[in-house]
């Protein structure tokens, strides 16, 4: 993902990666609640759930680095119960 080159510079970009790793899980929730037939659904919609909890776990990574503790918390926790499902 984007995210992860921009939090690898040296200082990392941490408002690009918050916005590039935001974008993915909101778009990733959108498709999750789509309603689609499961005969024309495409291949990688079962991918969706792994790649929404990796963008969670960057979500998480970005707020810590942005000093926001109590956000990182909620999308590591959001993070976690949708790895176990």
């Amino acid at each position: 993902m984007l995210a992860d080159a921009y939090l690898c510079l040296a200082p990392p970009n941490f408002a690009a990666a918050e916005a590039e790793s935001g974008a993915v899980e909101s778009e990733c929730r959108r498709l999750m609640k789509k309603r689609l037939d499961p005969d024309e659904a495409p291949g990688w919609l079962d991918d969706i759930p792994a790649l929404r909890v990796r963008a969670l776990r960057l979500v998480a990574r970005v707020e810590d680095g942005l000093g926001r503790a109590a956000r990182a918390e909620r999308a590591r926790q959001l993070a976690e119960s949708l790895g176990k499902q």
